[in-house]
């Protein structure tokens, strides 16, 4: 799990955009793949050696084609 995501754009390693690898490229996780839930984020968290989940904030900008998704761990 720790290389298949990441969280970027955040103030630590521990907050940010989440990303998730397909093949050799890194991209957006988009909530439409994936139904996240707290369960899940927390799991990135705890893979990540980045604590407990703290906060996941959804942002669509747009449409769905703007959407991220941030987690914030402690």
């Amino acid at each position: 799990l720790p290389d298949k995501f990441r969280l970027v754009e955040g103030p630590s390693h521990c907050a940010g955009t989440l990303q998730m690898r397909d093949q050799e490229n890194w991209k957006q996780v988009q909530d439409m793949e994936f139904v996240w839930n707290w369960t899940m984020a927390a799991e990135v968290c705890r893979q990540l050696d980045c604590g407990s989940l703290v906060e996941i904030t959804r942002n669509n900008y747009k449409d769905w084609s703007d959407f991220n998704m941030e987690i914030t761990c402690s």
